[in-house]
């Protein structure tokens, strides 16, 4: 039977329907997950390296016989009052907050860059394999740490620019004398290395300047450090959830090998470098940890499949 012109048949109503649903259950999920700071960073990366050592290169097992009950998101307070953050609330015994004392914007930077170094660690900066057996072909987004800032530290301090925090980022040194940059993303060994990113990201976007590249401290609702994980072949959709930096990937060395770089585009700017990296048997890619402004459209829009520490 013909339909007529402006119908919608009774297969397109079935599938609009079902995008509507897939829509809000994702919806549900990112506004009523817990995002739970209960954990034990310890166990919970001893639990991701035995999860590894049992996943094959052609079959995972490791999620049937190895949860990741032990981790979870660890919820940062930046305070500068000393008074608790309005997004988080108290510190519970059952939802426990880590309260930072900060006095300026570079404490800020510290921070997060402890809490990227810290999610990378955790996550065995990209040379483990725990995916979930049922992830086969999803983008698998696990969420280290959520920071939120006291209304005092909102209220007095200002944004601050990337090409700052990777400065930071470059001076602070691990106990191998390593440099953070370096450690997160490898091959960044240099912080000016931030600045090609950004020129290649302003050829599609000639009117953004870098003292507009910022993180935001007032940006309602904190941020979200993420680590994210797939499948060999899906670094396509990433890459396309920023803006590719081409030019930069001849610079960049690292874990298996990098197959990409971009900037996030967040709220109509560029926000975090995100690095992509192939693993070293190349059979997952990674990419190392970046930040995300928590809200529904900025947690959308870097396509991941699951935030769930599965």
């Amino acid at each position: 039977m013909k339909t007529k012109k402006g119908e919608i048949t009774t297969s397109q109503l079935i599938f609009l329907i079902l995008l509507i649903l897939g829509f809000a259950i994702v919806l549900i999920f990112i506004l009523s997950y817990p995002w739970n700071s209960g954990i034990d960073k310890e166990a919970c990366h001893e639990q991701i390296v035995m999860r590894s050592s049992v996943n094959f290169k052609y079959i995972n097992l490791g999620d049937k016989l190895i949860s990741l009950d032990k981790c979870g998101t660890e919820k940062i307070c930046l305070s500068m009052s000393g008074k608790d953050c309005e997004d988080f609330g108290p510190s519970t015994k059952e939802d426990r907050i880590t309260k930072i004392s900060i006095k300026n914007e570079n404490d800020v930077k510290i921070a997060i860059a402890n809490a990227l170094y810290d999610c990378n660690s955790l996550l065995g900066a990209g040379k483990l394999n725990f995916l979930p057996n049922k992830f086969s072909g999803e983008k698998y987004c696990l969420p280290c740490a959520r920071i939120a800032f006291d209304s005092e530290a909102k209220e007095k301090l200002n944004k601050i620019n990337y090409y700052d925090f990777y400065r930071t980022m470059y001076s602070i040194k691990d106990s191998n004398g390593m440099s953070y940059l370096e450690a997160v993303y490898p091959g960044f060994s240099s912080y000016e290395y931030s600045l090609q990113i950004f020129e290649e990201y302003r050829k599609s976007n000639p009117s953004f300047k870098l003292e507009d590249w910022n993180i935001n401290i007032k940006q309602p609702g904190g941020f979200v450090i993420i680590g994210a994980m797939a499948k060999s072949g899906t670094i396509g959709s990433w890459i396309a959830a920023g803006a590719a930096a081409v030019g930069t990937i001849a610079i960049l060395s690292g874990i298996g090998a990098p197959v990409g770089v971009g900037l996030l585009t967040i709220s109509g700017a560029a926000g975090g470098a995100m690095f992509y990296y192939t693993s070293p048997d190349k059979d997952y890619n990674y990419t190392a940890p970046f930040i995300v402004p928590y809200n529904l459209k900025d947690l959308s829009d870097i396509k991941c499949t699951n935030f769930q520490w599965a």
